[in-house]
């Protein structure tokens, strides 16, 4: 993720981002925060924000639950891996704490199959 500017464009309105302010106090690196901008205005949960120079999208919130998911479906992918190389992805069904959930794979740059995601079924 990358830092864009808020001459360049503004995020969609009421989604909280990472913004940079303009702030002296907090040299050399800005004040960082979580803000979201709403009728041409920045708002944290406190309150109002000037100077906003900068924003980018908050990254995804940490899964536990895709770890655990990983960790079980990498240790039988090779038995549902197929044999047919053109194919992009595959899935397949496993359960994980007595919960049944799809384990999707998908092939990286170097053709290697990875954990891409699950779905609970």
């Amino acid at each position: 993720m990358e830092w864009i500017s808020v001459k360049v464009k503004l995020p969609e309105a009421n989604i909280p981002v990472m913004v940079i302010t303009e702030n002296e106090a907090y040299q050399p690196f800005g004040n960082i925060q979580v803000a979201y901008s709403t009728e041409n205005k920045w708002l944290t949960k406190d309150t109002e924000l000037d100077k906003v120079t900068h924003w980018m999208p908050l990254p995804p919130l940490p899964d536990e639950q895709f770890e655990a998911i990983k960790i079980v479906a990498d240790n039988v992918a090779d038995l549902y891996a197929p044999a047919d190389r053109s194919l992009e992805s595959f899935s397949f069904d496993i359960k994980v704490e007595g919960i049944a959930y799809t384990a999707i794979y998908k092939k990286d740059e170097e053709g290697y199959w990875v954990f891409a995601e699950y779905k609970l079924q």
